[in-house]
């Protein structure tokens, strides 16, 4: 059972309180709700470690039904804090196609009404492309920037 607690370089406490109870076989309700103390907001790192060391465990009934509750609570308050990142992120990607859409059409109209010739029109062509491109990859940028402000899909890892 040396690698329990492995993977929790971030919650070294919940690490060494977990690697305890492996070597001990067993704990008491205490012990079991220091669990929930020490991981707070449960990340999915620490919730695999907990579910394996509770396994070996011999624990009473009442301490099972808590840890399963707090765990069980802790994975909703994970998958919504997701599906909020990914609305965010689908916010800002509908916006950035919105302005692609209305922008390249509107850039068309004004170089149209300046009646330029047949060379100038391929070079403002191309400029409307790489406006395009350059809109597109932004946009994806700006969506990975607000993102990351108002991210919450690693949900635990900070707390």
């Amino acid at each position: 059972m040396s690698r329990v607690g492995a993977t929790l370089s971030q919650n070294l406490a919940l690490a060494e309180h977990l690697q305890s109870l492996a070597k001990q076989g067993t704990a008491t309700d205490a012990q079991v709700d220091q669990i929930r103390v020490l991981a707070g907001k449960l990340s999915a790192d620490e919730g695999t470690e907990i579910r394996q060391v509770l396994k070996s465990l011999q624990i009473s009934d009442t301490a099972r039904a808590h840890i399963d509750e707090y765990m069980l609570d802790q994975l909703e308050k994970r998958l919504e804090s997701v599906a909020h990142s990914k609305s965010v992120g689908d916010v800002v990607s509908a916006v950035t196609l919105g302005l692609t859409v209305v922008g390249v059409p509107v850039l068309n109209h004004f170089l149209a009404i300046s009646g330029l010739d047949s060379d100038v029109s391929l070079a403002t062509n191309a400029v409307q492309f790489a406006l395009l491109a350059g809109e597109y990859l932004g946009g994806y940028a700006a969506v990975r920037a607000v993102g990351a402000h108002f991210k919450k899909s690693d949900y635990g890892e900070q707390d």
